[in-house]
């Protein structure tokens, strides 16, 4: 699977992207910004189900975060994945 074709399909869910990061970053691509950390998995999930209050909750409560900031990270989401 290519990255074109991972942007694409809104269907993969969140354990797939990390697999398909994981690859990428074990075969040294120097594409990190398209990398998962654990911790924002149920960012993304909540992402995908389209609930942004969730998202933006949980990610203020993980990193203690203003409004602002963990607005601006679930765009980011829903802009490089797609949803």
């Amino acid at each position: 699977m290519n990255i074109q074709n991972k942007q694409k399909n809104v269907n993969m869910d969140a354990d797939d992207l990390l697999n398909f990061d994981e690859a990428l970053i074990s075969l040294g691509s120097d594409s990190t910004s398209e990398a998962v950390p654990p911790d924002h998995v149920e960012i993304i999930e909540c992402v995908k189900k389209e609930d942004l209050m969730g998202a933006i909750q949980l990610y203020c409560s993980m990193h203690g975060s203003r409004f602002e900031e963990a607005s601006a990270f679930v765009e980011d989401i829903k802009l490089r994945f797609g949803y």
